[in-house]
């Protein structure tokens, strides 16, 4: 039983394989294209993986079960100052009682994070009223805080961070 494949990577000439070898191509851009022909009997087995981030992504809001907006407090404009600190707050609201929930607020570039940990001051607490939520798991990264809460109870919640602007 012969097996083996052809290759036509987009704009270049076909390659052909035997059945131990392997193709490994990359395409970089906005278009590109592979085409596999199976020369052989047998069966052929194919593995893409891709990666990229949309030209366009779709922005609109939408809630299924639990709707989360995103508030900053004391900005007017979207013109920040750096090493200016700001409240990011996370107005949660949950259509039924959940547990085991996973919030995970991705950064725009320029900011980083403020450890709560190490603020000494209030300067997360919520004082506009409403459920403020304290979540069992917190994490940090470069370019996301990630939240975790065992339970996150019916209705609407708030949940408060602060970040700096450094570029």
């Amino acid at each position: 039983d012969k097996a083996g494949f052809e290759v036509v990577e987009a704009n270049k000439e076909k390659a052909t394989f035997g059945p131990t070898q392997m193709y490994k191509g990359k395409i970089q851009g906005k278009v590109g294209e592979f085409r596999v022909n199976n020369t052989g009997q047998s069966d052929l087995f194919v593995n893409v993986f891709r990666s990229g981030i949309p030209e366009k992504s779709d922005t609109s809001a939408y809630t299924r079960t639990v709707g989360i907006t995103r508030n900053i407090d004391k900005v007017t404009s979207n013109t920040f100052r750096q090493t200016q600190s700001y409240i990011v707050r996370l107005n949660i609201d949950s259509e039924r009682a959940l547990t085991n929930v996973i919030l995970a607020d991705l950064l725009p570039a320029g900011f980083e994070i403020e450890n709560p940990r190490l603020l000494s001051n209030a300067a997360t607490q919520n004082t506009e009223g409403g459920n403020v939520l304290r979540p069992s798991y917190l994490e940090m990264r470069d370019d996301r805080l990630i939240a975790a809460f065992d339970n996150l109870p019916r209705g609407t919640h708030t949940f408060s961070y602060v970040v700096r602007a450094v570029t």
